[in-house]
């Protein structure tokens, strides 16, 4: 799911509309419908890092022990062929396939953290509609 197509969902669920009571009543299917989403993305967070540690212990191991007729996956060494240890972070660092998925892992990380924006603001629904009815009294000379 796109963050554009969250930041679209939540702004139309977000609204309470004119009656509150029936705002009130959303609240737990909206926090049931977003946590279902958030975990989800965070499962997909979770096998992304995973993917991510396996991905760069291959790597390491090329860079140190491949060589040109090891490669399987399509890697190529460096032009000056096996690196030293402490060369390894270096170029793993600016290494294309690790930073690709370390981008994957960033957007999936704002996912994540999106949707646990949306479920504190659920969570506190109850008191902005409270705010809400209490203004509306006030206004309309109650109180």
């Amino acid at each position: 799911m796109k963050i554009s197509e969250i930041f679209s969902m939540w702004a139309e669920d977000s609204d309470y509309g004119e009656d509150y009571t029936d705002a009130i009543k959303k609240t737990p299917k909206l926090h049931a419908k977003y946590y279902r989403m958030y975990i989800d993305e965070k499962v997909i967070l979770l096998k992304l890092e995973e993917k991510y540690k396996i991905l760069r212990k291959e790597k390491k191991e090329f860079f140190l022990h491949g060589t040109a007729r090891t490669n399987d996956k399509g890697w190529e060494l460096p032009a000056k062929g096996r690196l030293l240890k402490q060369e390894i972070n270096e170029y793993l660092d600016a290494d294309q396939d690790i930073l690709t998925l370390e981008m994957k892992i960033g957007v999936q990380k704002e996912r994540v953290d999106l949707f646990k924006s949306i479920l504190k603001e659920i969570t506190s629904r109850g008191f902005h509609i409270r705010d809400l009815i209490e203004d509306r009294k006030y206004k309309e000379g109650l109180i």
